[in-house]
């Protein structure tokens, strides 16, 4: 369990025992709640926070002992693979001189610190693969993120457009309608005949943009003409 989470369940603990204990006050209503309520409840949730506290750095310290097993079982396995090394390859040529150099020239005290030598030099680089591994992992979910949201995104920009493509089509049609069909001939006006053109071609235009934005979002359209 990581830092964040470990403080966010620690508050939250803090805050269900709290509000347990100054519930459990508040009903017995003792006198000591009535004559001083504020400090009762602030009382109840001073405890409640060493719970939180005894909760956060207890995970802290399971966290950490199993990161130090883990770690010792990581260890355990360079150990391994350096000994299989030093059964079937010859040794790293820099790292033995080095530790030969610094024992003074003792065989057996070099050869012991070659191995602790080499133990630390996997060690690093395993730490430094994994890392480059987590960087990349980290890119991709970055990446599968954006690309959700760029989707999701597009296609409410698709479904808007639509809506006001049908909407304006919907009042072209209208207007065409009661320009020809006129509940009262005195009623008819030329000047909407302009309007439905106009609000047809800026449907044509919405439609055309939202069908876009459906091709963004990855959406096949697919148009049959009967």
């Amino acid at each position: 369990m990581s830092k964040p989470t470990r403080f966010l369940t620690a508050i939250a603990v803090t805050l269900v025992l709290g509000v347990m204990f100054a519930y459990q006050d508040i009903q017995k209503n003792e006198p000591t709640y009535q004559q001083h309520p504020a400090v009762v409840i602030l009382t109840d949730f001073f405890g409640a926070s060493l719970s939180g506290l005894i909760f956060y750095f207890g995970i802290g310290w399971f966290a950490r002992r199993k990161e130090r097993k883990l770690k010792q079982a990581g260890d355990d396995k360079f150990y391994d693979e350096v000994a299989r090394e030093l059964q079937d390859k010859p040794m790293v040529p820099g790292l033995w001189t080095k530790a030969f150099a610094e024992m003074g020239g003792d065989d057996a005290k070099a050869r012991a610190l070659y191995i602790k030598y080499r133990v630390a030099q996997l060690v690093a680089t395993a730490n430094q693969d994994q890392a480059i591994k987590k960087a990349h992992v980290s890119k991709a979910i970055k990446k599968q993120v954006m690309s959700a949201f760029r989707r999701y995104a597009y296609l409410t920009i698709g479904w808007i457009l639509a809506f006001f493509s049908c909407f304006l089509l919907i009042g072209a049609i209208a207007m065409i309608y009661s320009h020809f069909y006129p509940s009262c001939p005195s009623d008819r006006d030329e000047s909407i005949v302009g309007s439905a053109i106009i609000s047809i071609i800026f449907a044509c235009l919405f439609a055309f943009l939202g069908c876009l934005s459906f091709v963004k979002a990855g959406i096949k359209l697919k148009f049959t003409l009967l």
